[in-house]
């Protein structure tokens, strides 16, 4: 169910990698204009969608729909973010870590705030961010624990509260 567009992220991904192994297959260093970053973005990429389908291949299809929609969504290459197209990338790592969990044996709902992850002890809440630079990591950890308080009044004793942090906007 999710709309196949021929420019996103996904299709770039596997046409960069495409694109190398021809490379590698030929004996040349070198793609046809493939440089190592975008290899190794869409290397990332396309091993972050591969983890993403195999954990969420059973899931509620409307909510994983629109969730995959909008991780597909936005520029191509990390350094081409802004403000106003960064969601895609966001919401991909929302479902790239809830893929790790379960791929470890962690039940893991596509859920507000971003996650939630059930464990035979405890419940959790996962407010996922991934600040744009080095200041803004303070509001964005004051932002998840907003969600956090909110979403724990409404919920059972048993559950608690993780904020995830991704600083590759800020690395990249």
């Amino acid at each position: 169910g999710v709309p196949v567009r021929r420019a996103d992220r996904a299709h770039h991904a596997i046409q960069v990698l495409e694109r190398a192994e021809q490379a590698f297959l030929s004996g040349t260093n070198r793609a046809a204009d493939v440089s190592k970053s975008d290899y190794l973005f869409g290397l990332t990429e396309a091993l972050e969608l591969h983890d993403v389908y195999l954990a969420f291949r059973d899931h509620e299809p409307r909510v994983l729909c629109e969730r995959l929609t909008r991780a597909l969504s936005g520029p191509r290459l990390p350094g081409a973010e802004t403000a106003k197209n960064r969601d895609g990338r966001n919401v991909m790592f929302e479902l790239a870590l809830g893929a790790e969990w379960a791929l470890c044996g962690g039940h893991v709902e596509l859920l507000e705030p971003d996650l939630v992850l059930r464990t035979s002890e405890r419940n959790y809440l996962v407010a996922c961010k991934r600040p744009e630079n080095e200041h803004g990591i303070r509001a964005s950890v004051r932002s998840a624990a907003s969600q956090l308080r909110s979403a724990l009044s409404a919920a059972p004793q048993d559950y608690y509260g993780i904020i995830a942090a991704s600083l590759s906007q800020i690395v990249n």
